[in-house]
């Protein structure tokens, strides 16, 4: 305890300076708006890139790679959903449940592992031909 008394007695001068100098620091930066915290910049970027892939021209590709390929355009049709195949020119969809290759005139096959294909309506390019229903 002595040696803090003697060390607090000799250098009481310099201490009471730099504490004064740290206040007054303080209050000035206080009053100028010195702002010593690193900028945060608090938004989120994020970036999404969209491809869009169009079925139309797939399969245009595929009726002009497979002209005259009645059994690998039956097979593509048959991959695609009924909605998107009663659009195109090289399918059908048979009663709004099967797609299978075909045209305006009706399916291409009409038989399937020797069965007959039995149906009462289709769509070709977006509209009915046959029993449409209502």
């Amino acid at each position: 305890m002595a040696n803090v008394k003697s060390f607090l007695k000799t250098y009481w001068p310099s201490i009471l300076t730099v504490v004064v100098t740290f206040l007054t620091l303080l209050t000035v930066f206080k009053i100028m708006k010195v702002n010593f915290n690193p900028v945060v910049d608090k938004r989120i970027e994020k970036v999404v890139t969209i491809e869009a892939f169009e079925s139309d021209n797939s399969i245009k590709a595929a009726e002009k790679e497979n002209n005259n390929k009645l059994h690998d355009k039956h097979d593509i049709c048959k991959s695609l959903d009924c909605e998107t195949a009663a659009t195109t020119s090289m399918c059908v969809c048979l009663d709004g449940k099967t797609s299978v290759g075909g045209s305006h005139t009706g399916p291409t096959f009409l038989t399937e592992n020797g069965k007959d294909i039995d149906y009462k309506y289709y769509h070709h390019k977006g509209k009915c031909h046959g029993e449409c229903p209502k």
